[in-house]
């Protein structure tokens, strides 16, 4: 085929087409994408945005809300100490004399023995206005503390999809179809957990020049096979290149050039937590190998069969 005259076409009634316009003059890298290896949306919103705290917090990860929770608790416990110090130390029976520092200080550690209900023994307020602040503390100490545990569980019960995927894809042979072309990559369940019910579907898109505006253009590819019932080994799921393939025929220059990306999403049933969990990923062209294939990832022992998830990547050359 002619690289210089050739074209990136599909039958129009087979392709889904987004409402949005890039400028052709849009700056684009090589590996630009919608969806990061990681699984994340390669997207920016600007502008207004709806705001749910709940759900800003689940989405993040264990070391930023333990900061998060430090840092507001700190906080309050310093503007508590404050007030303290305004309505006056001595309305705190217990309280040492010193420096505005070193009264400050001991308000500090009597806010936090109120907000966490600890209550050594040694300092205690005196007074309608020491007593109320008191019991606004210790209020919202009680509230902040089962918020924590609330987010805690939410965190713990919520399944997650421990699915990895291979970092590259190949045009590799299908020895199942007389290896002919297939665009082809690997999964794996990194965990013991026992997901049933596997479904895979993944869709082509790229961008299309059209009247000197770039549109991203959707087309959802076949596979040969898109679902699994049990998910004990690896999974390696394959497309088919033929006639009806959206990528026969196409050089690798050319899918570059048209900021091919293949989007991946995994959704199954989690055994251990009886809830359907999901995975996506996406791969570009500078994660395509042509003219490759995968090496097995298990062997057979006297007893039984030994699954290496370091071998998922692990492929060799081979020449159609």
């Amino acid at each position: 085929m002619d690289q210089n005259k050739e074209e990136y076409s599909i039958e129009e009634t087979e392709i889904a087409e987004s409402d949005n316009l890039i400028s052709i003059n849009t700056h684009r890298g090589d590996d630009y994408r919608l969806i990061n290896p990681d699984g994340t949306f390669n997207i920016e919103r600007r502008g207004k945005t709806a705001a749910n705290i709940y759900e800003a917090v689940l989405a993040m990860s264990w070391f930023k809300i333990l900061v998060s929770f430090l840092i507001i608790y700190f906080l309050f416990n310093f503007v508590f100490a404050l007030i303290y110090m305004a309505i006056g130390p001595e309305n705190i029976i217990g309280v040492r004399d010193g420096t505005w520092l070193e009264m400050y200080s001991q308000m500090v550690y009597f806010s936090i023995q109120t907000f966490t209900t600890v209550g050594y023994g040694h300092m205690s307020p005196v007074g309608h206005a020491a007593n109320l602040l008191s019991a606004i503390v210790a209020f919202l100490g009680l509230i902040s503390f089962a918020i924590l545990t609330g987010l805690s569980f939410a965190k713990f019960s919520k399944p997650k999809a421990h699915i990895l995927f291979s970092d590259n894809m190949l045009i590799a042979p299908n020895a199942n179809k007389n290896n002919i072309r297939s665009l082809q990559f690997r999964i794996v369940n990194a965990t013991s957990n026992q997901i049933i019910d596997l479904n895979a579907r993944v869709t082509l898109t790229w961008l299309e020049d059209r009247n000197g505006r770039m549109r991203r253009r959707f087309k959802r590819l076949d596979l040969e096979f898109e679902s699994i019932h049990l998910f004990p080994l690896n999974w390696t799921i394959v497309h088919n290149i033929n006639e009806d393939s959206p990528l026969y025929g196409k050089s690798l220059q050319k899918l570059i050039d048209n900021k091919l990306e293949v989007l991946i999403l995994i959704k199954g049933f989690d055994d251990t937590y009886s809830q359907t969990i999901h995975s996506k990923r996406s791969y570009s062209c500078t994660d395509l190998i042509d003219g490759a294939r995968f090496l097995p990832m298990y062997k057979n022992a006297e007893s039984t069969t030994i699954l290496e998830l370091s071998m998922l990547n692990d492929y060799e050359a081979y020449s159609f």
